[in-house]
């Protein structure tokens, strides 16, 4: 099991606290062991065994402890069994006559005295010794019976407790209980001993204690334990199954993710369905476990947010809409095994790891840039939804500036590690050789299809991310400065490029990655290329799209 299947299995945010795993599992453990207890069939405790080992295997990946310690460290609380075991040791305080010369057991902390026995089995102070009998066969019954079918040590071991602890009230009771009466002629000649009518227990109390009566308690206890378990279980009420849950879980979560990039419109819809499959359950059972509160203040933030995008013009709002989220992760940049032809500065290949951000989907078109810089460089002009190029590194980044202005977010260009890995289609990657495809003229605009000019973003097939022109159509600007050699030394962990390698701004280069209309081999997602920042000589073909961090 992955991590990120870990944080699922346990319905939590990537990055929680080691403290919200304990408690998040505590929860399910605790849910869990009282719907095996309470199964009603063999095959749903079947199934909720299975569920339960994968929350242990969940917590286990997360915390990196064997699940051998875990039950030393999450100490069991199950609601209704534990109300069971108190109600035992409430009644019945544990103890054993008082012997002289006999040493008392070790589990033994307090005595019985003839009241407590008589409570115990439910007596009143002047009862029979067929009574006491009938009365104790009872009991035992119970108890042997609840020992046989439970299905969880400690409510075993509360059943053992209290047939001892009957055990020692039935000693003490014995020498008192009163015979009936019957006719002299049936009586024995010999006077019946309390070791004729014992079973076979040993140790009985030296000091007798004077008989009282059958207390109605044997009738009451029963009652009053039947009720408190009734209240706590509500078995008349609806329950909120494992489907249910799973329902709603994977509904929220697709609105929360869809939420986190951008996509304001497509999360409010994922939002509204959640709610009416929320209100199709039983209103109390929705309250408690589905939080509804939380997908109504959600759909409140995002309507805020659809009046803020509606104030921007129609081609920001639809670069802010459409960032895609990827998930950090690491990878093998450069030249790997299916990248032919490599050059030299792909070389050597390297792990790297990159944390999660967001990118644009599309390249950063003429519209888009007209908008922000009320004019267009672009040679291939007339063409809005054609991705701005003839673009300088500096130009780039003044644009982005004033994006930031006016969106308030923190726009910027991707690092060529960021690049790479979202054009090699982050932990969803198949390892093609271009970004989506080993068929370039799938996924890309090059040399032998694009009639030697740009064409609109979006037409060609997207890679595995659903991110398009990751080949071809332009060379995309970096954010780092270029250095031949700089993956021999590359840090491993969110690689920014070399520092500046000269004051002199005739070498300082700066990164440019993912091919162009006019030729092939650059279009690998693997291949490096690069350009003045102030100045370019690719002019008509070069342009950018935007990240934002998380």
């Amino acid at each position: 099991m992955t991590k990120q299947e870990a944080f699922e299995k346990l319905e939590l945010e990537n990055g929680a606290s080691q403290q919200d795993i304990k408690q998040q599992y505590q929860e399910f453990y605790n849910e869990f062991l009282l719907r095996i207890t309470n199964a009603p069939t063999t095959h749903q405790k079947t199934l909720y065994q299975k569920k339960l080992k994968q929350l242990e295997e969940a917590y286990s990946v997360l915390t990196g402890k064997s699940i051998e310690s875990m039950d030393s460290e999450i100490p069991w609380s199950s609601p209704g069994e534990t109300f069971l075991k108190q109600n035992i040791e409430h009644a019945i305080t544990k103890a054993e006559p008082e012997t002289p010369n006999e040493k008392q057991p070790e589990s033994s902390k307090e005595k019985i005295t003839k009241t407590k026995a008589l409570s115990l089995l439910g007596l009143r102070e002047s009862f029979t010794d067929s009574e006491l009998e009938t009365v104790f066969e009872i009991k035992k019954r119970d108890c042997e019976r609840g020992i046989q079918e439970s299905g969880l040590d400690a409510v075993k071991q509360a059943y053992i407790t209290t047939l001892q602890d009957m055990i020692k009230a039935y000693h003490i009771l014995v020498p008192l209980a009163i015979e009936e009466k019957i006719e002299e002629s049936l009586l024995p000649t010999e006077t019946m001993t309390p070791s004729k009518r014992e079973p076979n227990f040993s140790s009985s109390p030296e000091e007798p204690l004077k008989p009282n009566g059958k207390s109605i308690w044997l009738y009451i206890l029963p009652i009053l334990l039947l009720a408190v378990a009734l209240y706590l279980w509500e078995p008349w009420k609806a329950k909120f199954t494992e489907k249910d849950r799973n329902t709603y879980t994977n509904l929220k979560r697709e609105a929360d993710s869809i939420a986190l990039v951008g996509n304001v419109e497509l999360a409010l819809e994922k939002y509204e369905r959640t709610k009416e499959f929320i209100e199709t359950l039983d209103p109390e059972i929705a309250n408690e476990f589905t939080a509804n509160d939380a997908v109504n203040d959600s759909i409140s933030v995002l309507m805020e947010k659809v009046e803020w995008l509606n104030s921007l013009p129609i081609p920001i709002r639809d670069l802010v809409t459409s960032m895609v989220y990827v998930e950090g992760g690491s990878f093998t940049m450069g030249c790997t095994s299916e990248q032919k032809d490599c050059n030299g500065n792909e070389k050597p290949n390297h792990k790297v790891t990159v944390n999660s951000f967001n990118i644009g989907k599309y390249e950063v078109t003429q519209a888009q840039w007209n908008a922000i810089m009320q004019g267009n460089p672009s040679w291939f002009k007339d063409c809005d939804l054609c991705p701005v190029e003839s673009v300088t590194w500096k130009s780039t980044n003044r644009f982005i500036n004033k994006l930031n202005e006016i969106t308030g977010w923190k726009f910027r260009l991707p690092t060529e590690a960021e690049w790479e890995y979202a054009a090699r289609g982050g932990q969803l990657t198949k390892g093609f050789i271009y970004a989506g495809s080993n068929d370039l003229n799938s996924v890309g605009w090059y040399k032998k299809n694009s009639g030697n000019k740009t064409h609109p973003v979006g037409e060609k097939k997207s890679n595995e991310l659903g991110l398009y022109d990751m080949s071809g159509n332009v060379l995309e600007w970096c954010n780092d400065w270029y250095g031949a050699d700089f993956y021999i030394n590359s840090p491993k962990i969110n690689p920014k490029g070399p520092k500046r390698p000269s004051e002199d701004w005739w070498w300082n280069f700066k990164v440019a990655r993912g091919g162009r209309w006019d030729d092939i081999s650059d279009c690998r997602v693997s291949f490096r290329a690069s350009d003045y920042e102030g100045i370019s000589n690719l002019n008509m073909l070069i342009g950018f799209r935007v990240v934002v961090s998380n």
